[in-house]
C-alpha cells in the first residue's frame, strides 16, 4: 500500500510533478532505507516491500539507489 487512493493518483503529476508510478517508486526506496537501519534480514525486507525475493529487491536497490543494500547497511554502521 502507498498510501494515495485512486482518485489522488489522478492529482499526483499536477501537485508533484511526478506519475504515480515515480511516486510509488520513492515510497518505496524511503521505506527500503528505513527498514535497512534495523534487524530484519535482506530477505525479510525483500518480502514485505513486495519483490519476489531478495535478489529482485537487491538487484533494483542497486539500481535506484547506487549502491547494493547490504553495502548500505554497512556504511550505517561505519
Amino acid at each position: 500500500d502507498i498510501g494515495v487512493t485512486g482518485v489522488q493518483t489522478c492529482a499526483l503529476p499536477i501537485c508533484y510533478g511526478i506519475t504515480p508510478h515515480a511516486y510509488h517508486q520513492a515510497r518505496r526506496a524511503e521505506s527500503s532505507r528505513q527498514k535497512l537501519r534495523g534487524k530484519l534480514s535482506l530477505a525479510e525486507i525483500a518480502l514485505e516491500l513486495g519483490f519476489y525475493d531478495q535478489s529482485h529487491f537487491t538487484n533494483w536497490f542497486r539500481n535506484t539507489q547506487g549502491v547494493a543494500p547490504a553495502a548500505f547497511r554497512a556504511a550505517l554502521k561505519a
